[in-house]
């Protein structure tokens, strides 16, 4: 009788264990479907989530890039009006503008960059979960640095077309004929209260425009140039500030300046505008308004 009872309880034990081994392997099995439908659904969401997350940060941001860029939007200006040209078909071309927003956005606003994309990873880990939040990210931080670079770039572009706008001078500069963009120059500097005038097309030894203003006299050259200005027309505005007996000289164009025209003005004291930056300097100058 107790063998009996002893072979009845190994019996019951050896079921039990079935039993429970079986339920575990279910269970194992139907936690590991259960985690890949999750995953397969964070897959399906996670671009979703990620793009909602950049637009969101980006626009929560949208005070503190405004001020970022309006630290440089006199020279984003500059560079727009010099890299935006009118091709064989008088279409506008921007691609070069374009180009220059993207290094611009690389090399002076990384930080701000950096900031938002940890701020998109911590939506991401509140959203899914840690494990699959950090997962999601690192699988698509390529998308999400493209995405915002994207935001920025068009912000950009918009945030200097208006400054350009609502900058515009009264008169339009002359950007066809070299002789009308000389005369546009002396215009500017006749409206901001100097007295000046075009030199004659031959013997100015370098000038194109004399402004004078309280006894302080700027010689200019001017430059509408197709590609960077070089060397010689800071040698030229030198040499005429001289023969002028001026007190500055200034070359201005509608381009931008070669890396040794830089150096030799600085050497020189010879000044390197824009066009669009001549109120500015003019109003900085050290003589009475």
């Amino acid at each position: 009788m107790t063998e009996f009872l002893f072979i009845i309880a190994g019996i019951i034990i050896i079921i039990i264990y079935v039993i429970i081994t079986k339920e575990k392997n279910v269970s194992v099995s139907s936690n590991g479907i259960e985690n890949r439908e999750v995953w397969e659904i964070d897959q399906e969401e996670s671009m979703n989530k990620m793009e909602e997350l950049c637009k969101t940060v980006f626009e929560d941001s949208n005070s503190e890039f405004q001020e970022l860029i309006d630290k440089y939007m006199s020279k984003l200006a500059v560079k727009k009006d010099q890299l935006v040209y009118k091709d064989d078909y008088d279409d506008l071309v921007f691609d070069d503008w374009i180009k220059e927003i993207e290094k611009f956005i690389d090399n002076q606003l990384h930080n701000f960059t950096s900031d938002l994309n940890q701020k998109v990873h911590l939506g991401l880990t509140s959203h899914f979960g840690e494990k699959n939040g950090d997962s999601i990210y690192e699988t698509g931080q390529d998308y999400t640095n493209s995405f915002l670079k994207h935001e920025m770039l068009a912000e950009i572009s918009r945030l200097v077309s208006s400054h350009i706008t609502n900058n515009d001078d009264e008169f339009e500069i002359d950007l066809i004929d070299p002789i009308g963009y000389e005369k546009s120059i002396e215009k500017i500097f006749q409206s901001l209260g100097w007295k000046a005038r075009q030199t004659k097309s031959s013997g100015d030894q370098g000038a194109d425009v004399i402004a004078e203003k309280d006894g302080y006299i700027c010689v200019i050259q001017c430059k509408l140039y197709s590609q960077p200005v070089g060397n010689k027309a800071v040698q030229e505005c030198f040499s005429a500030t001289k023969f002028y007996h001026g007190n500055m000289g200034i070359v201005i164009t509608n381009n931008s300046y070669t890396k040794s025209a830089r150096t030799l003005a600085e050497s020189t004291n010879i000044e390197l505008l824009h066009h669009s930056e001549i109120e500015n300097y003019v109003l900085s100058l050290p003589i009475s308004q």
